[in-house]
């Protein structure tokens, strides 16, 4: 089934050129985040068109890259509201961890929340991978020239 492009009526900002390629881009680029249903999809996928709505109008970037950089920083957005204020959690981290605990189907509504649930943090950050502790310094054996 095809999903309308951001540019499919005459009163999008995204010019239609670019408007079907960014939509498939979107799309794909999403994906990756899990399997949405597809009436959250859609809703996903015109979010992230309305953020390259500015970028693209302005821009010969291509769909994936105007994709890509507006998922990026809606990403760094939701991290950033589902972090404590001292730490960034890196977004491979926040993905792993939202596919961990199905986040997809079981909290679709939380995915790119301005204010997450706590519920939904608490199991979030349960399922980020653990930083291995820094390794120790090792002293260079001597070698014979």
């Amino acid at each position: 089934m095809r999903m309308a492009a951001p540019g499919d009526n005459e009163h999008s900002p995204i010019p239609a050129i670019v408007a079907g390629p960014l939509a498939m881009s979107i799309d794909r680029l999403l994906s990756a985040w899990g399997g949405f249903a597809l009436d959250r999809q859609k809703r996903l996928v015109e979010r992230v068109a309305a953020a390259c709505a500015a970028p693209a109008a302005r821009s010969s970037l291509d769909g994936d890259t105007l994709a890509r950089d507006a998922l990026d920083t809606l990403v760094a957005r939701w991290a950033a509201a589902l972090g404590d204020g001292n730490d960034r959690i890196p977004a491979e981290a926040l993905r792993a961890a939202f596919i961990a605990i199905d986040g997809a189907r079981r909290w679709p509504d939380q995915f790119l929340a301005a204010i997450p649930a706590e519920d939904f943090r608490r199991e979030l950050y349960s399922a980020l991978p653990r930083p291995l502790p820094a390794p120790a310094p090792l002293d260079m054996p001597e070698q014979p020239l």
